[in-house]
């Protein structure tokens, strides 16, 4: 099956001309120039979004994966940040923004953010408390010696 990214990034583009700053339309654009490795228009995509809504999720976690993804982590950080403060019960939000802490040498922050979690959500009291113990084990272990 072959895919027709070209394609698609025409009929998207096209769209936008009838139905400007329609948010939906272009995540879906960003979305096609991320899969044709065009990673800078899909970044100016995204935070087109967020200047018309700064709220929406789909932008914000695209945008904190692809920083993620060109190991930038600190500006993946405060992606993941803001879609934690807009929903508190993000556990993909929570994840990403305690692997940044720890990839920035933060482990006490990466920490409080799944102390954090654990409040938001009780039911996944487990398995923050298994990421807490991750984070104990593998980035704090040496200081205890």
């Amino acid at each position: 099956m072959k895919l027709h990214f070209e394609k698609a990034e025409e009929c998207y583009n096209k769209a936008l001309t009838v139905k400007p700053n329609q948010t939906a339309l272009m995540n879906k654009l960003a979305d096609v120039y991320q899969k044709e490795n065009k990673t800078d228009q899909a970044l100016a995509e995204y935070k087109k979004v967020l200047g018309i809504d700064d709220k929406n999720i789909e932008s914000l976690r695209s945008l904190g994966k692809l920083y993620k993804e060109k190991g930038n982590w600190a500006e993946a950080l405060t992606y993941f940040e803001k879609i934690l403060k807009l929903n508190s019960k993000d556990s993909n939000a929570a994840y990403e923004t305690k692997e940044m802490y720890r990839k920035l040498n933060n482990s006490q922050k990466a920490i409080e953010v799944m102390k954090d979690y654990q409040k938001a959500d009780v039911s996944y009291f487990n398995w923050a408390m298994h990421h807490i113990f991750e984070i104990l084990y593998y980035d704090l272990k040496d200081d205890k010696q």
